[in-house]
């Protein structure tokens, strides 16, 4: 068994009995996508919601391939479809989407939410169906996404 650890705005493919890992995860929204006949999967570690969040000097910038939801979703979903991957064949797990920074945001949602509501609207819009999802709340998770069987283990921060 082979772990990768995904981390913040990265995306990561694995298959069989490979594991892929995310930790330390607060207002970030882990997307896992799983091809169960083919027990590929991948995972995507997405950071923001859209590029105006970001200050001005920086929304020009070539960013990591999840740092926001569009680009996220779509560069997994474009790297799953290269191993292999078929679209209509992944089940969807959502994770993360909590609220780690109290009243640091000034806006009726956290980040957390924000990140959570974009990524849901892509996954809809997709067609595709969320079969799990541990999101919300105001602890850190981490998590080991088992590719043998589409298993998530996720520890929480208590």
């Amino acid at each position: 068994m082979r772990n990768k650890v995904v981390r913040t705005g990265q995306i990561e493919v694995a298959k069989d009995d490979e594991i892929l890992e995310a930790l330390g995860i607060g207002s970030c929204v882990i997307v896992c996508l799983y091809d169960r006949s083919k027990k590929l999967g991948g995972m995507a570690h997405i950071m923001l919601p859209e590029k105006s969040l970001l200050p001005e000097n920086r929304r020009h910038q070539v960013s990591a391939p999840a740092e926001f939801v569009d680009d996220g979703i779509n560069n997994l979903i474009k790297l799953l479809q290269k191993h292999g991957g078929e679209l209509d064949s992944f089940e969807v797990k959502l994770f993360g989407g909590a609220e780690m920074f109290g009243n640091i945001r000034p806006a009726p949602e956290s980040l957390g939410t924000i990140n959570l509501n974009a990524v849901k609207k892509i996954i809809e819009d997709l067609g595709l169906e969320v079969v799990s999802e541990d999101v919300g709340g105001n602890t850190g998770r981490s998590l080991k996404f088992f590719l043998s069987s589409g298993d998530v283990e996720v520890r929480k921060r208590l």
